[in-house]
């Protein structure tokens, strides 16, 4: 696994909380019982947090309340960086709020090139493609919680589409995505088609740079 060692400090994991959960609107986040982010809206994400140990508990609360949403203990191996995604949905019968867990920066990179993944969070859209405005599929077939292998890029200012798998129904327009070089990102897929909160991307950098 590459990580820029400047960073990172010895025998820490990294991992931040991203929440995706179209039927929450705000959540206080503890770790270990410990107060670390509060009112972390929809379509937003925590910065990485460092923990010593293996092994912690996080608990999700509705904002400004007692109400426990979710607790869930998580492992995070020394040098390892995740991003736990809040990404339960009554939309998708799912049973209330749930993690899924995503490995971010965890390939070797050519420091001339940038790195994206894709992540559809989305829980009532039928499968994606994610294309060039030409056309060309960079990422296929992605279903609700899937997450991509990483894709080598060269660096510049992409304009993408969400479409349909396999035709040329564009679903939303994704424009001005930056990419630097050395550089690892994801573009996670949220909200509802034709519901609120309506479907939007949310791009993030992955790691430190």
């Amino acid at each position: 696994m590459n990580i820029k060692k400047s960073k990172v400090y010895f025998k820490l994991g990294y991992f931040r909380i991203f929440h995706a959960d179209p039927d929450i609107v705000g959540v206080d986040i503890y770790v270990d019982d410990k107060l670390v982010a509060e009112d972390l809206v929809f379509g937003e994400a925590t910065a990485y947090l460092p923990v010593l140990k293996n092994n912690y508990k996080v608990s999700i609360y509705e904002a400004g309340t007692n109400n426990i949403l979710l607790t869930r203990f998580v492992s995070v191996a020394t040098d390892e960086i995740i991003t736990l995604a809040l990404a339960g949905s009554k939309t998708s019968n799912e049973d209330g709020a749930n993690f899924l867990l995503i490995p971010d920066a965890h390939l070797i990179i050519n420091p001339e090139k940038s790195m994206l993944c894709f992540i559809n969070l989305s829980p009532n859209v039928p499968s994606v493609d994610v294309t060039l405005t030409d056309g060309t599929v960079l990422f296929s077939n992605v279903s609700y919680r899937e997450i991509t292998p990483y894709l080598s890029l060269d660096p510049g200012i992409y304009n993408l589409q969400i479409r349909i798998t396999g035709t040329s129904e564009v679903l939303l327009e994704v424009p001005n995505i930056v990419l630097e070089a050395d550089t690892y990102y994801s573009i996670y897929l949220i909200g509802l088609l034709g519901g609120e909160p309506p479907l939007q991307t949310v791009f993030l950098m992955d790691g430190f740079k």
